[in-house]
């Protein structure tokens, strides 16, 4: 009876052996698993970052060329107005001198031939302007 009972416990011991060991397995696996599961979420986050920083300076480089193409529009836009602006005042001159020489002189002048030499002049004084501007 004896060495039944010692039979039984060794076989107990053998059992609970088994079992730590079957036990110390799994952890072991489940540790394994665990490490590669963070290492994965690592490095998702990590590609997400690069992506959203590649994404961001992509959308800083197009809101950078859409502002500079606005900016140059509105440069050429001042430039032609500009332009305009004096082409019309040199005008508004060319009739204003045209009347006060026809009235300076008190003879009749051809209006055409007054609108050349005055717009000649101006071209002149507007080709001085230009060369300092």
């Amino acid at each position: 009876m004896l060495d039944e009972r010692k039979a039984a416990v060794e076989k107990e011991y053998a059992a609970a052996e088994e079992a730590k060991q079957s036990a110390e397995k799994s952890m072991a696996e489940w540790d394994e698993k665990m490490k590669s599961a963070k290492n994965e979420a690592d490095e998702i986050i990590r590609k997400a970052s690069e992506n959203a920083a590649i994404l961001s300076n992509k959308m800083t480089a197009e809101a950078k060329e859409k502002a500079d193409a606005v900016i140059r529009h509105a440069k050429n836009e001042a430039e032609l107005e500009y332009k305009r602006a004096a082409d019309g005042v040199k005008q508004e001159i060319a009739d204003v001198s045209a009347a006060i020489a026809e009235k300076v002189l008190e003879r009749e002048i051809n209006e055409n031939d007054h609108r050349s030499l005055i717009s000649d002049f101006l071209g002149q004084i507007g080709a001085e302007d230009e060369g300092n501007i």
